[in-house]
């Protein structure tokens, strides 16, 4: 097997480039260049070749017409549910600021008198 000079991600840019025919005069004569002297390289690239067309051959499927407003009628609800799930567990678990208060200044004379007293 001979070594190519071009790293791996060098060569799959190539390839890619190759197939979208996307690559300048430099880089398709480097490309030629490096498949010619290494077979094992020129018969992936035929294989990524072959597999790509096979993709381009499969025909597309389209989604069903209705499907974005599925999709943002359902995000629509979640997003009034979740909303409304944190005003109730606010409203059930808030903590009145006349208990708050009392326990925070109780607790500052406590430790006054603990570390000071």
């Amino acid at each position: 097997m001979v070594q190519t000079q071009l790293s791996q991600s060098e060569l799959e840019v190539l390839f890619m480039g190759a197939m979208d025919d996307a690559l300048s005069d430099q880089d398709v004569e480097k490309l030629e260049r490096e498949l010619a002297a290494s077979p094992d390289l020129n018969e992936k690239f035929e294989r990524y070749q072959r597999t790509v067309q096979a993709l381009q051959r499969v025909p597309r499927e389209q989604a069903p017409e209705a499907l974005a407003t599925l999709i943002m009628r359902r995000s629509r609800r979640r997003r009034a549910f979740n909303h409304r799930a944190l005003l109730e567990a606010h409203t059930y678990y808030r903590v009145p600021a006349e208990v708050i208060v009392p326990i925070i200044i109780a607790a500052l004379v406590v430790a006054y008198f603990v570390f000071l007293g």
